[in-house]
Order: structure tokens, then C-alpha cells, then sequence
């Protein structure tokens, strides 16, 4: 099955979902900019298949940024895709409140009436105020939406069914990725799925956007098209036909490490995993992609590749005969010198990073800890762990010197 006939055959599945809405001539598929309601403005971006599938409600993603004017956030592709409508609320920005609140309100009511958008799989994503703005919107409108995107901010409070990516910046002075960090863990043990993602960059660098954003917005996606406690029936069997498609997608892809990637974007959902059908077929499909990437690596890479894939929290739910063949692969592959110098260096990093838990914020325990560190780079120079251990240690030294 070609990708166009994989989404119009999911698409056929929301024609179930509700009646259909009759659309303005005016608008048509791509751009349809500055889309005036009273005193505001929005731009829609439509799909090719929203146009080709006039039966058919459509996931959107509502778009907000700190300037306003956000755009598709550089996702025209990703919509194109996935066949998700996306509307900028061009005045959702940082500002007083009751302005964005005002916007909102006149854009969500706006679309609703002009185009014809599923009754819950509605996303929303912005960066910084524009973060803020997003999850505002969501809140409001809690039955209808299922996940926001929030980049360097971390304005949460978010309903449990609600799946939430966080992104923050390491060296972000403006917005601290501690207050991210705290709201991403606060909403993980309040039960949402969350996915937090720790850049290194700045306030303005660490923005996940376009192609960075894609796989962000896919996982949102499949976190909510099946599990959205607002689905019928017609819409879970829409969910279930675009996890199968993506699976089917997934295997045909040439590159080893892309399959892996999106493998384990979906392993980090409980919704699929949950699924006892969809579940066993992600791990078995993942297993064999992980297999198969080490079969054509060379040796050390072959070794990192299947010890990760060890350490891995599903791994313990592989079929037991390919978890002893992965043992006796990795056995073998530990008798070379090259490997046995990267599973040494391996190990003192692992223990390494024990130690780090274990030290707290104990300044001495801490400084001890960064010595070992440097002691893995300096030991093992080139490995897979020496490339983990340099940006520790560097963290820790500026964390001890209070910088």
C-alpha cells in the first residue's frame, strides 16, 4: 500500500465520525492567509486531502507564537502527511490575557463553523508565551482537544487525558528548564503522557520546529487517536487504522536508525503498549528492526546498538527466545578488543551515572563524581560512553563551581 492510499484509506474512517460541514468557496487547499473575524485575524492551511475527501472531520492543530503571526511552526509538510488542518490564531501571543483569550475564542468559533474538524483530536502548540497560550486554549476546551506542544515554557495544569510534549533549553536564561522539567514530571505523575526532551540550546535554539517538530506532533498523534476518552466507536477504529498504517510505514523505511527512532517514539506510549493487539506487534516489529540494524553494523557499533536495546524498558517483554539470542549475540561480539574496550567503558559510565543519583546535591559526592567522569574520557578516548561522559562532566563542574 503507497502512502497516498494508506491515508485515504484511514481518512474513509471520519466519515463515520459526523456530517459533514459545507465550506466557504473562498477557501482552498495550502494557505488561505489573514482570514478576518471581527477584530481579529487567523490563517488555515488545508491539506490536499481535505479538499479530496469532502466527507471527512480533520485533526487540527491550532498554532500560537510570542509575536504572534505563528504560521505552521514550519509543519506544512507534516499536515500534508498526517491530513491534519492547521489554524494560526495570529493574535494568540504574549500579551495581556484577555486579549489572547479574546482571539481564541473568535478563531475557535470561526473554525468551527467554517471548516470541518474532528470533534476531539484537536493539538495546539506555540514557544514561550506562545507555549502558555496553547495550553490555555486546551484547558478551555478540554473535551475537544487531546495535546499541546509547549516549547521552553512550562505553563501545565493540563486534564490527565491530555498528552503534552515539553521541550527546554539547558542554557535557555529566560525560561529555566528546571520550571519545565517540574511541570513535565508534575503532569507524569498526575498520569498524562508526557514526553520531555532536554536540548541543549537557548530560549531561542532549543525551539522544536518543522522538521524537528515532526516526530514531537506524530507522537501526540498516535498518543491520542486511539485512547481519547471522547472517541466512538468509528473513531477508534480510525485511531487503529493509522497506527496499523504507520507501523506498515515504518517497516518499509531503508534506514536502520529511522525505523528505530520511530519504533521507540511509539514505545514511549502507554496508550499503544496498553493495547494488547497493537502492543505486541509494536515490540515484535521494534525487535526485529533492532536486530537487523545490528546485523549490518560493524561490530562496536553492532555492541551499542543491541546493549541499548537490552537496557531498554521493553525489553523485558520480548519473546524469550530473541532475548537469549541477543545475549549470545552480544556474548560473542564482547570477545573482540574494540568491543571489549567499549563494554569497559560501558560499564564505568553506568556506574558512574549511579553514582551521580545516589549523590544528590552533596557538593563533595558531586565533585568525586565528575572526576570519574573525566576519568571514563580520558581512559577510554572515542567510545560510544567517553562521547556520554564529556557534557556530564562539564555539567557537573559548572554545577560545583556554582556557575
Amino acid at each position: 500500500m503507497n502512502y497516498i492510499t494508506g491515508v485515504l484509506s484511514v481518512l474513509a474512517l471520519f466519515a463515520c465520525v459526523s456530517a459533514p460541514v459545507v465550506v466557504g468557496a473562498e477557501l482552498h487547499a495550502g494557505w488561505n492567509k489573514a482570514i478576518v473575524e471581527q477584530d481579529t485575524t487567523w490563517d488555515c492551511y488545508l491539506p490536499a486531502a481535505y479538499l479530496a475527501s469532502p466527507e471527512v472531520r480533520f485533526p487540527v492543530l491550532y498554532t500560537s507564537s510570542p509575536g504572534g503571526n505563528p504560521g505552521a511552526h514550519g509543519l506544512e509538510a507534516w499536515a500534508e502527511r498526517r491530513g491534519v488542518v492547521v489554524v494560526a490564531i495570529n493574535d494568540s501571543k504574549n500579551g495581556p490575557m484577555d486579549v489572547i483569550d479574546h482571539a481564541q475564542d473568535l478563531v475557535w468559533g470561526a473554525a468551527e463553523k467554517q471548516l470541518r474538524l474532528h470533534p476531539c483530536l484537536r493539538y495546539a502548540m506555540g514557544q514561550s508565551g506562545g507555549g502558555a497560550a496553547s495550553v490555555a486554549l486546551v484547558k478551555k476546551h478540554p473535551d475537544q482537544c487531546a495535546g499541546v506542544l509547549v516549547n521552553v515554557h512550562s505553563a501545565g495544569g493540563l486534564p490527565k487525558h491530555i498528552a503534552a510534549v515539553y521541550v527546554g533549553g539547558l542554557a535557555d536564561t529566560t525560561h529555566d528548564i528546571s520550571a519545565v522539567r517540574a511541570t513535565a514530571m508534575a503532569l507524569t505523575a498526575a498520569g498524562n503522557q508526557v514526553w520531555f526532551i532536554e536540548d541543549p540550546g537557548t530560549h531561542d535554539t532549543a525551539v522544536h520546529s518543522g522538521e524537528r517538530a515532526e516526530p514531537l506532533m506524530d507522537w501526540l498523534l498516535f498518543a491520542t487517536c486511539l485512547a481519547h476518552p471522547k472517541l466512538d466507536a468509528a473513531g477508534r477504529a480510525q485511531g487503529a487504522a493509522r497506527i496499523a498504517q504507520e507501523l506498515t510505514d515504518i517497516a518499509a523505511l531503508k534506514d536502520p536508525a529511522a525505523q528505530l527512532s520511530r519504533y521507540e517514539a511509539l514505545l514511549r506510549l502507554p496508550s499503544l503498549l496498553a493495547d494488547k493487539t497493537v502492543g505486541k506487534q509494536l515490540v515484535n516489529a521494534w525487535t526485529s528492526a533492532q536486530i537487523a540494524a545490528a546485523d549490518v553494523a560493524e561490530p562496536v557499533d553492532a555492541h551499542r546498538i543491541l546493549t541499548l536495546f537490552t537496557e531498554h524498558a521493553q525489553f523485558a517483554n520480548i519473546d524469550p527466545a530473541r532475548k537469549k539470542d541477543v545475549g549470545k549475540r552480544l556474548e560473542t561480539l564482547r570477545k573482540s578488543k574494540p568491543v571489549t574496550q567499549e563494554w569497559s567503558a560501558w560499564k564505568a559510565l553506568r556506574a558512574t551515572q549511579a553514582s551521580e543519583k545516589k549523590a544528590g546535591n552533596a557538593k563533595g559526592a558531586l565533585i568525586d563524581v565528575a572526576k570519574a567522569y573525566q576519568n571514563i574520557t580520558t581512559k577510554w578516548p572515542g567510545t560510544w560512553a567517553a562521547d556520554q561522559a564529556l557534557p556530564a562532566f562539564n555539567r557537573l563542574r559548572q554545577q560545583v563551581e556554582g556557575k
